[in-house]
């Protein structure tokens, strides 16, 4: 469960048009690469899940994948928004990654408070609640 800077519960991800079409991308990716639709989507649920569980109950999303996300789970983020391989398709990954973070916050059975850095490119700053 998340709860936005104000105290109030996340029923979805902000910008749920952009997230669901990414989605889409992706399991369309995912399908192409490897035959299976959800294969991607899993992958990178898994290793979210997972860093939230080993996290010290702080999670900055803009830290989790680093710079470079060549050969981890969260390239297929990046590889199925094209080929262009320029800032505007980083910049909708980087924005994806944060929004499929906040998903599998929300969809987790544990609390987080979520801190958005408005107009920056640092990311969302996530607080688990005791």
């Amino acid at each position: 469960m998340v709860y936005d800077a104000n105290g109030h519960l996340l029923s979805n991800v902000w910008h749920p048009d952009d997230f669901e079409a990414w989605i889409e991308q992706l399991r369309q990716f995912s399908m192409f690469k490897t035959h299976s639709r959800d294969k991607y989507y899993n992958q990178v649920y898994d290793a979210l899940d997972e860093a939230a569980e080993d996290s010290n109950g702080w999670l900055m999303s803009s830290y989790i994948p680093g710079e470079d996300w060549t050969n981890t789970p969260y390239q297929p983020l990046y590889s199925c928004l094209g080929e262009a391989y320029d800032y505007e398709q980083w910049d909708c990954a980087r924005k994806f990654f944060g929004l499929f973070l906040c998903k599998v916050l929300i969809q987790r059975g544990d609390e987080w408070d979520a801190f958005p850095k408005a107009e920056k490119e640092d990311g969302t700053l996530y607080r688990r609640r005791d």
